[in-house]
């Protein structure tokens, strides 16, 4: 049992495989790896990874109180665009009401629900083509997960397989490095998709730095793959290659074996989750339909603006009427005609004034509100990448894999009661 001590004190001693730094994050270096540039605060990337992983990973308890309401942080609430475009709905809603009040004599003749009949129509198809666009969404970022967890899942079996026949760690953690700077390639390419043509070069350049600093790559590896495009992928050429060398020298069992063929599948399970991902964020819902709906939400939500608009105008033209507070252009007409312009005989009393505007803002300004934050979940989830709310944690999932490999090879190195298995001879 003495030589498992001293073998447990080297492992305990050892510096881990990938050990965690600290990195610079700003508004414009996205997840792994920071640009350096316009630096906001700095944070440890466990740190970075943990709030990242509230996305996915939170308490659906608290989801069933009245403190759901209250709740802001990782919300539709805290979107800007969203608080943007109601703000401008709810701006153009005053002016026509102003305008109505300042320019109509008689704001009670005017008939808003014929209006809001236009608005109507358009939500049998509105409700109809945001819910596909939605489901849509939520199995393209799904996907693009299962994805990501398939490509890390190899990367772990592929290591429990090699560990389990005996492989040196060294030999180990060759093929396991080439699997993590798989998983950091694919990571930083996407999140370099969506940045402009001088935060991508920084990107890259803070990329290659980081690899080779950390001797991910080395400085032989590094100019073979500098030049390629598909680098996560190719990458996995190395892997088998070297697992394939590995049999030839006995390292594992033959290449005719089951065991070696089940190595192999692993590897294809790595690309397949590659591929998975790469064609779940390439290929989109055609331009013309995400358009159209689009074109269809904005259009409705400023009908919806206008019908708020003429509501208010005419129930605040009969409230300030009631009080005798006139257009200043409606009371300069009536001093110029004779006889002066009658308005209509049909008013309206206060009361029933303030709840047509209570009503109508709550039908015209609370559903666009909804259909509006419904088409930027959507948006978002059809681009994780690009936006923080549904952003894929793959900081925290590198993570845990490092962290999972590291356990493994302390695992192998540490068997309660019996030797470590060897497979050559």
């Amino acid at each position: 049992m003495a030589p498992k001590q001293d073998k447990q004190s080297d492992v305990e001693s050892a510096e881990p495989l990938l050990k965690k730094e600290e990195g610079v994050h700003s508004e414009h270096s996205g997840g792994f790896f920071g640009v350096g540039m316009a630096a906001k605060h700095v944070e440890t990337p466990s740190e970075a990874a943990k709030h990242k992983m509230r996305v996915v990973n939170y308490e659906t308890k608290h989801l069933a109180t009245f403190g759901a309401l209250t709740h802001l942080s990782g919300t539709v609430w805290t979107n800007r665009s969203l608080w943007g475009n109601m703000g401008s709905l709810f701006s153009v809603s005053l002016v026509f009401a102003f305008l109505l009040w300042l320019f109509v004599n008689d704001p009670a003749s005017v008939d808003a629900s014929k209006f809001a009949a236009i608005s109507n129509f358009l939500k049998v198809f509105l409700a109809f083509l945001l819910g596909f666009f939605m489901a849509s969404s939520v199995g393209r970022w799904t996907t693009t997960v299962k994805g990501f967890l398939n490509l890390f899942n190899a990367v772990r079996n592929i290591c429990m397989q090699m560990h389990a026949l005996g492989v040196d760690n060294d030999k180990i953690d060759h093929v396991v490095r080439y699997g993590i700077v798989s998983c950091v390639f694919l990571v930083s390419e996407l999140e370099m998709s969506v940045d402009s043509a001088a935060i991508k070069t920084a990107k890259s350049e803070m990329m290659w730095l980081h690899l080779k600093q950390k001797d991910l790559l080395t400085e032989q590896e590094a100019p073979i793959l500098e030049p390629l495009e598909d680098r996560a992928s190719l990458i996995w050429i190395w892997v088998a290659s070297k697992i394939g060398r590995y049999a030839q020298d006995g390292d594992i069992p033959p290449m005719n074996s089951g065991t070696y063929g089940r190595i192999m599948a692993l590897c294809q399970m790595a690309q397949d989750g590659i591929r998975q991902v790469r064609s779940s964020l390439s290929v989109q819902i055609p331009f013309i339909y995400t358009h159209m709906l689009a074109c269809l939400v904005h259009l409705n939500n400023i009908l919806c603006a206008l019908t708020f608009g003429l509501t208010l105008g005419t129930g605040m033209g009969a409230i300030l009427g009631h009080y005798g507070i006139d257009s200043p252009i409606i009371t300069y007409v009536y001093a110029k005609h004779a006889p002066p312009i009658e308005k209509s005989q049909n008013p309206t009393s206060v009361g029933a004034s303030g709840q047509a505007i209570f009503l109508s803002m709550f039908t015209c300004l609370v559903a666009p509100f909804m259909y509006q934050a419904f088409l930027q979940i959507a948006l978002s989830l059809a681009q994780p990448f690009g936006s923080e709310e549904a952003a894929i944690p793959t900081d925290a999932l590198i993570m845990k894999l490092r962290a999972d490999l590291d356990h493994m090879e302390r695992m192998s190195d540490n068997t309660p009661g019996w030797e470590k298995p060897i497979f050559k001879s």
